[in-house]
């Protein structure tokens, strides 16, 4: 399930994002500075058995996007296409593309 977060979610989803900080340091600047209550930011959760499977944030016109394995859920793709002009949304795409290849590359033995 994936849905919109309140200063209510605060606490557990700067739990889930502090687990990785230097992955996350956006996203918990943006929380800390901003809250949930402007209107140019919004921060989305998606759940699993009621725990955290990843975020978005939504800045303005920019999302930045943290999962803590190796998921996408394609339910993302409205809502990023609904925050995105075209370009950032193929900026988008390809960031998460090239996370997810870059996941995937396993290194040589010699």
């Amino acid at each position: 399930m994936i849905r919109i977060l309140t200063k209510a979610d605060e606490k557990s989803v700067l739990e889930y994002l502090y687990n990785e900080p230097q992955i996350n340091i956006f996203i918990i600047g943006d929380i800390e500075n901003f809250g949930f209550d402007v209107d140019f930011q919004d921060i989305y959760g998606e759940f699993e058995n009621n725990q955290y499977t990843s975020v978005l944030l939504r800045y303005r016109s920019n999302v930045i996007y943290y999962c803590h394995n190796e998921y996408f859920n394609t339910e993302w793709l409205p809502i990023i296409k609904d925050i995105n002009t075209i370009a950032n949304s193929l900026i988008t795409f390809i960031s998460i593309a090239l996370f997810y290849f870059y996941i995937h590359i396993q290194p040589m033995n010699i």
